[in-house]
């Protein structure tokens, strides 16, 4: 059959619509492609028989789709509730994250304070570590004070057992790393005194040391007041002004042995002097009162040298006078010194009771001990007045 002509086409009644072309698109005639008769489809490999493969294989309009059953309805009813459900469900998940970081997010003034203030008082064990290091233990001391100071506020519980029921207390966790930390503060406190007990007993054997060197510059007064310096060193390394201390002296053993390796200098000296003594008299009259100025009965020493002074008249005793009333004055303010560290003793807080009684016993016979021998009118005035002033117990 001839191909139908453009009009026979266009006059062409359009075909029925069956369901399954529902879904077709509708195409524009391509001008160039040449139309078949009554409406044959094209040929395979045409491009408008591609576009209607295409077409057709698209999903087909819900118009012409089966009603849903009741089943059907109902879950998808199912599904759209659960939905709801679990959109619900996330809101309040949400909300409850907000106002979970809200309430345990926040900070609370309080812990903000302890932990600040244990900051610093670790800053101050820092720095009490270096100091004690350093040999600085005015500076430990300082930092000890400071420590304590910066920790024994409300929010720590004041660095004491924390009361979990106290309002101004940060938290049990803050107060008892407050309390270990006032603890480890108070430790300090040996460590500080041995430090400065240290510094002082190496200072006071550098002066007597260096008194050694000076041994032939001394007068025979200075001499005899360095040989005491020695002695009282020997028995009390750390404080010789205020007395024996036997525990002092078993702490610091090496600084005793380099003093005593030296006392044999100023014996030698002593007797070099003597040795220069052309008079008789004079060195048994100096013999004689180094005797009894040992023992402390200077009244008598000078009662024996007027006796010397008597008998001969042309010697020169000035200087054995001048030794006596020296050694004498010495003396006493030593016996002030060791009465007045016993009487800290007694006077000291928590001491227990006997040893109070001892400190106060020893500073009763040291004071009777200067009124019964020492004879000088002056200084025994004193002694009894020191003494009218002790307790009775």
């Amino acid at each position: 059959m001839p191909p139908s002509s453009r009009r026979t086409a266009a006059t062409r009644p359009a075909p029925r619509r069956s369901p399954v072309s529902e879904g077709l698109e509708a195409k524009v005639p391509d001008p160039h492609e040449e139309l078949l008769d009554d409406g044959a489809a094209p040929a395979a490999n045409t491009r408008s028989s591609r576009r209607l493969t295409a077409t057709s294989a698209k999903v087909p309009s819900t118009r012409g789709s089966r009603p849903l059953t009741a089943a059907e309805q109902e879950q998808k009813k199912a599904n759209f509730r659960w939905g709801m459900k679990v959109a619900v469900l996330l809101v309040l998940l949400i909300v409850a994250g907000a106002a979970a970081f809200w309430f345990f997010g926040k900070e609370d003034p309080r812990q903000r304070i302890a932990a600040a203030a244990l900051a610093d008082g670790k800053a101050y064990v820092e720095i009490i570590d270096q100091a004690l290091k350093n040999r600085q233990p005015d500076r430990a001391r300082s930092a000890v004070s400071a420590g304590k100071k910066a920790i024994e506020i409300p929010a720590l519980g004041n660095a004491t057992a924390p009361d979990p029921k106290d309002p101004n207390l940060a938290g049990v966790a803050y107060g008892l790393n407050a309390v270990e930390l006032e603890q480890k503060l108070n430790g300090y406190s040996e460590q500080i005194a041995k430090l400065e007990r240290d510094i002082k007993a190496a200072s006071s054997k550098q002066r007597v040391i260096d008194g050694f060197g000076k041994l032939l510059e001394y007068s025979d007064e200075d001499l005899d007041k360095f040989t005491k310096q020695v002695t009282d060193f020997l028995a009390n390394p750390v404080e010789p002004e205020a007395g024996p201390r036997p525990d002092y002296a078993a702490d610091y053993p090496g600084l005793i042995i380099d003093v005593q390796t030296q006392v044999a200098k100023i014996d030698a000296e002593k007797a070099r002097r003597k040795d220069a003594v052309t008079k008789d008299q004079e060195e048994k009259a100096h013999g004689e009162a180094e005797v009894l100025v040992k023992s402390e009965r200077f009244k008598d020493a000078l009662d024996k040298l007027d006796e010397y002074t008597k008998k001969f008249e042309k010697a020169d005793f000035a200087s054995i006078r001048t030794y006596i009333t020296d050694s004498a004055t010495l003396s006493w303010n030593q016996a002030k010194a060791r009465v007045a560290s016993l009487m800290v003793d007694y006077n000291a807080p928590g001491t227990a009771p006997p040893v109070a009684a001892a400190a106060l016993a020893a500073a009763r016979k040291r004071l009777g001990e200067v009124i019964e021998r020492f004879g000088v009118e002056t200084i025994v005035t004193e002694a009894k007045d020191a003494l009218g002033k002790l307790p009775d117990k």
